[in-house]
């Protein structure tokens, strides 16, 4: 098995990776407390962002573009 790589656990975070790789990954964060430590901060980092991402509203700041056919010269 390959090592775990940090993108690879953000991708597992996500549910991205194929069904092989996610086993290796999930079989190295059982067996690895110091993996286990990393991915965990980095899930608790992200849950952080989910929640502050689902309380904000943003406010559009740029006007969409006209259309061509509708610009008259």
């Amino acid at each position: 098995m390959k090592p775990i790589e940090p993108e690879e656990l953000s991708a597992f975070l996500d549910g991205e990776l194929s069904s092989a790789r996610a086993g290796e990954v999930e079989a190295a964060l059982k067996s690895d407390p110091v993996l286990r430590a990393e991915f965990n901060a980095l899930a608790e980092k992200d849950a952080a962002w989910q929640s502050a991402a689902s309380m904000s509203v943003f406010a559009p700041k740029v006007q969409p573009a006209r259309r061509a056919s509708s610009i008259r010269p």
